[in-house]
């Protein structure tokens, strides 16, 4: 029996919440894409899993894996009191404990100087793609920061995305949920800049600018922003790029009230609270300016 045709007739006679529903099918939508074709229950080991896990925990926070650890074990252990299959979930790889997610934001001032630096730190041009290196990393900084994405999926948007549309749509890669992004005239202007006649051939907007892993292009270019923060005495409790996001979504509660989980791409607004929304700093300086174009 295949997981998802399980997954229906799971929810059809289970009370489950319809947020919970939500994590049981995420979770099995993001372990059916690595695996690459749809599974049947007889294929969710517990071995299985714990190799899922072991490759999807390597760039997320424990929270996440976590939930997604434990919406396999609860779709397994029905899977097996219904009889669909012999054996109870019980060696499934373990996760280290949660942390408390920070929320530190910078304001819309803190990113524009953020922004203002970074010629003056990074100079020169990439030698694998010669794009200006203050160029690529002020357009990606502003679509941090604009759009609230993830650093991951921003490195996945493609160029012909921005040729055609000024509201381009992407299916997260976390969750499989797809958002839509309002590219602005100035982020355009900005991205537009980094080709120099805007090349087609260039596939992605952000393209590597160094070998290996993607998980080692990421650590290259937190390690950049990192010194553009520190240039302008600004601080982070964790990485630049998440500390964005925050502050993204923070902005746009404080702009519109109530859109705060909207940004965050989130289905509901209890994840945007308890994990990235700064509340104070989202209504209580309501005057402060917006980031200027």
């Amino acid at each position: 029996m295949l997981v998802q045709d399980f997954l229906e007739e799971y929810f059809l006679t289970s009370n489950l919440r319809d947020s919970t529903a939500e994590q049981y099918q995420n979770s099995v939508n993001l372990i059916e894409k690595w695996h690459g074709s749809p599974l049947h229950l007889e294929e969710m080991t517990d071995l299985f899993i714990s190799r899922w896990i072991k490759d999807y925990e390597s760039d997320k926070s424990p929270h996440t894996v976590r939930t997604r650890r434990s919406a396999l074990i609860a779709i397994m252990k029905g899977a097996y009191q219904s009889r669909h299959v012999e054996y109870e979930p019980k060696r499934i790889r373990p996760v280290k404990g949660i942390q408390t997610t920070p929320k530190d934001v910078w304001n819309a001032l803190e990113i524009q100087a953020l922004i203002a630096k970074t010629p003056q730190v990074l100079k020169g041009r990439f030698r694998t793609t010669n794009i200006q290196k203050a160029l690529y990393f002020s357009s990606l900084i502003t679509m941090a920061f604009e759009s609230g994405l993830r650093l991951g999926d921003i490195l996945a948007i493609k160029s012909e995305d921005l040729l055609t549309k000024d509201i381009i749509e992407i299916e997260t890669q976390k969750t499989g949920r797809p958002v839509q992004v309002v590219i602005s005239d100035n982020l355009k202007n900005l991205i537009f800049s980094t080709y120099e006649g805007f090349n087609r051939d260039r596939s992605l907007v952000w393209p590597a600018y160094r070998s290996g892993s993607s998980k080692n292009q990421k650590r290259g270019m937190q390690e950049q922003a990192r010194k553009i923060m520190i240039a302008c005495n600004l601080r982070c409790s964790d990485g630049v790029f998440k500390k964005l996001r925050r502050s993204s979504i923070t902005e746009a509660e404080r702009l519109q009230p109530g859109t705060g989980w909207i940004q965050g791409g989130h289905s509901k607004p209890d994840v945007t609270i308890k994990h990235y929304l700064n509340q104070d700093m989202a209504y209580k300086e309501r005057q402060r300016p917006r980031l200027s174009s």
